[in-house]
């Protein structure tokens, strides 16, 4: 086998995304170099759970496989636009360009899986802001490793045939415990209405298709994977048959409850609504709804501010003020008709507050507690969906989610976020007298120690 081609290292570091790298099969560790009579090179790279082709120009003038190590990428780095790549009869790849010349071990590729078909019919055509949009959800998949295979590991895609001729809508769904997101997308075809649940992972690896996509993204659903395809590339991510959770309850109305008093969900059917905190029976026809207070601020301006409030919360526990060193993550959020709130604890010394500014019709003071980490995390991944626009919250009570939503041109995206309750967010206006006093009392307790005891006498 025997090729020219161009630096392509760029590319491969960007596939090595989908390399096999914790178990399953060995050769999936590996680049499936393929040298065709269409002079093209096309480069796999491919795991358990999905994999991607990208098609290069070449000159070849022997067709072939062989699998090549990762390594390849840095030996290709900076080497030109004409290299040449041969492969000998103990599957080793010889590399020259200029005056370079190197090798590498390869490995046969017979034992290579076999890549998914692709005879697929009905595509779904995508803009790709608009992919990349579907994409951003993945973000807000539970991605712990200690979430041990839950089902807020995966993001749903849900494919609606329009009322117009071939068109369709594509909506994504996330969450995990805290936060979630959904975001609707047009797009054309007449694929159908179908679903499927693929692995937030999937999401990610897809974005090394966004980098080098064409003007269109294509996406089919074939037997056991969805397959995405955009200019030059090619890539597929299994998808599973499961029952993704329902997430419209939580953007449920939320309604005054007379028993607790609070601001709650309710449930039932007929003459009664039952809170779901209290279980209070409330006739239906004296079930009042609340309306949420919304505003609009700036989304640049509030994540640099939550930025601001985190990096001033670590740096009080690194100085030795919080509870063994341990970073505090709750805030609390007070809203006011033009600026928002936000007070949180130092470590057990010193309570701040910053406030940004927010323009809102209501004048209803509303009080929510927060994790600081997840209400950071939704912010930044919508910062990330948009570089400069406005965002809309709406805020209903203390106990209530609060619900961000950004506008851009292929689509809306709305993300959630779950309250913690304000019991247990430290903003102790008291917290520094307390700490003196508590200082005072270990001082005398020391002084007493150190006097001495009277003997009977």
């Amino acid at each position: 086998m025997k090729a020219f081609t161009h630096d392509i290292s760029k590319e491969l570091n960007d596939m090595g995304a989908f390399l096999e790298k914790r178990s399953g099969l060995i050769v999936r560790q590996y680049y499936l170099f393929e040298f065709t009579k269409d002079n093209e090179l096309l480069v796999t790279a491919s795991n358990d759970n999905g994999g991607i082709t990208m098609k290069f120009p070449a000159q070849v003038s022997k067709p072939g496989k062989i699998l090549v190590p990762p390594a390849i990428s840095g030996l290709l780095a900076g080497l030109g636009d004409v290299i040449s790549l041969t492969v000998d009869g103990h599957n080793e790849l010889i590399i020259k360009a200029g005056t370079f010349d190197g090798s590498l071990k390869c490995l046969p590729a017979e034992e290579y899986p076999d890549l998914p078909g692709t005879n697929l019919r009905k595509p779904v055509k995508l803009e790709p802001a608009a992919f990349f949009q579907l994409l951003t959800v993945a973000g807000f998949a539970d991605n712990k490793k200690e979430a041990g295979g839950s089902a807020l590991e995966n993001m749903q895609l849900k494919f609606t045939e329009g009322k117009k001729e071939k068109t369709m809508k594509v909506t994504a769904s996330a969450a995990d415990s805290v936060i979630l997101a959904t975001t609707t997308v047009k797009a054309m075809g007449s694929a159908g209405d179908q679903e499927m649940v693929i692995h937030h992972s999937g999401g990610e690896m897809l974005r090394v298709l966004l980098r080098n996509a064409g003007d269109a993204v294509r996406l089919y659903k074939g037997a056991s994977h969805l397959v995405v395809k955009s200019g030059a590339i090619s890539a597929w991510i299994s998808f599973m048959q499961a029952q993704y959770p329902d997430l419209k309850p939580l953007f449920a109305p939320s309604y005054h409850c007379g028993g607790c008093g609070k601001g709650s969900r309710m449930h039932g059917v007929g003459k009664q609504q039952t809170c779901q905190h209290c279980q209070h029976l409330t006739p239906a026809e004296e079930v009042e709804k609340i309306t949420p207070q919304a505003g609009v601020m700036e989304l640049a301006e509030f994540k640099s501010g939550l930025q601001r409030v985190a990096t001033h919360m670590a740096a009080g526990s690194l100085a030795g003020e919080g509870k063994g060193n341990t970073p505090l993550k709750n805030a609390l959020l007070e809203l006011e008709q033009y600026q928002v709130n936000v007070r949180y604890q130092v470590g057990t010394r010193h309570t701040s507050t910053m406030s940004l500014p927010w323009s809102s019709n209501e004048v209803e003071a509303i009080k929510i507690g927060f994790n600081l980490p997840a209400l950071k995390k939704a912010v930044d991944l919508l910062a990330g969906l948009v570089n400069e626009a406005s965002l809309t919250a709406a805020f209903t009570a203390a106990t209530m989610p609060v619900m961000m939503r950004v506008d851009t041109d292929a689509g809306p995206f709305v993300s959630m976020v779950m309250p913690v309750l304000l019991d247990q967010v430290s903003v102790d206006q008291e917290a520094p007298k307390k700490a003196k006093a508590k200082k005072k009392k270990k001082a005398v307790e020391k002084r007493d120690s150190k006097q001495p005891e009277l003997s009977a006498a």
